[in-house]
């Protein structure tokens, strides 16, 4: 293995991990505004 495939291995690791931590975030926030349309 190469270093530019290293770090483009690298790289798309960070990326996926990135981007499930952005589908937990938007999940917890569409429930924090579901929970505060419903106390409405």
């Amino acid at each position: 293995m190469n270093t530019q495939e290293k770090s483009l291995s690298t790289l798309k690791r960070y990326l996926t991990d990135y981007y499930s931590q952005i589908e937990k975030a938007k999940t917890a926030i569409e429930t924090l505004e579901n929970t505060s349309y419903n106390s409405d």
